[in-house]
């Protein structure tokens, strides 16, 4: 009967062999997990580099406003809505950076944001009821909106009834046209009744108008909301084509809002 080919070899040798191959194995094994490992890392970083390119200060200019909470806020909104449109999978410290990133980006392009005074041809109020957005400032508010594009959207805020978009007026702005309700015009705060606002278009009717200025938006919507003690119309229209004022309340009984 022939001998198995380990009765002429060295148990020692044997032993020797066997030992540095298992060696060898347990190295590929801890290179291959930390090869897996940088891989997985680097993937992770081009996915927040991805997520955070996705918006610029231009897009999130709405929230120019707003102070930081409410900030965060709304960018929770967009960062989920990102996350489900991409498919994307990321860690809440992941997802805490990328929101710190946009914070970051807003609070540097703040400075720079359009708080310039309107033209003159702008500041002119000539009550002329087929420009876009000017508003019926008669006690009655015309009894009738004013048509839009998208038609008047229902919202859950107790503080707006409607919300309707005209697209491409004057410069090729946008102008929301925002119907209020009785607890609106009566006792909502002028942040309360812009993030409102922009809950029912951001988060509910997925509208992104185009604008030139919110801050100019916010100071329209201010400026209707005094108004509404002064008789104003039916809606508030809020122009995309105008120019921020600081300075909205100087002679409102004579631009009406519309300077």
């Amino acid at each position: 009967m022939p001998r198995p080919f380990s009765a002429f070899v060295p148990k020692r040798f044997l032993i020797l062999t066997f030992a540095t191959a298992m060696l060898t194995a347990a190295i590929m094994s801890v290179a291959t997990a930390a090869s897996a490992q940088d891989r997985s890392g680097e993937d992770s970083q081009s996915q927040v580099a991805f997520v955070s390119s996705l918006l610029s200060a231009e897009d999130l200019s709405y929230l120019f406003p707003l102070g930081s909470q409410q900030r965060r806020e709304f960018l929770e909104v967009e960062l989920s809505l990102l996350i489900k449109t991409h498919g994307l999978v990321l860690t809440a410290k992941e997802e805490s950076g990328i929101i710190a990133s946009w914070l970051a980006m807003l609070a540097t392009h703040e400075s720079r944001a359009e708080y310039a005074p309107a033209s003159e041809e702008s500041r002119s109020w000539s009550g002329d009821s087929n420009r876009s957005g000017s508003s019926d400032w008669s006690p009655s508010g015309g009894g009738t909106r004013p048509s839009t594009d998208t038609g008047y959207k229902n919202c859950s805020s107790s503080y707006i009834d409607s919300i309707g978009v005209s697209f491409s007026g004057t410069g090729g702005y946008d102008t929301i046209h925002l119907e209020p309700s009785d607890s609106g015009k009566r006792w909502a705060s002028g942040h309360q009744m812009y993030t409102a606002m922009l809950r029912c278009l951001r988060g509910e009717l997925h509208m992104n108008p185009h604008v030139k200025s919110w801050n100019s938006i916010y100071d329209q919507l201010v400026c209707h909301m005094a108004g509404y003690f002064l008789g104003a119309g039916t809606t508030w229209d809020l122009e995309g084509h105008r120019s921020a004022k600081p300075l909205w309340w100087w002679r409102v009984w004579a631009h009406k809002c519309n300077w």
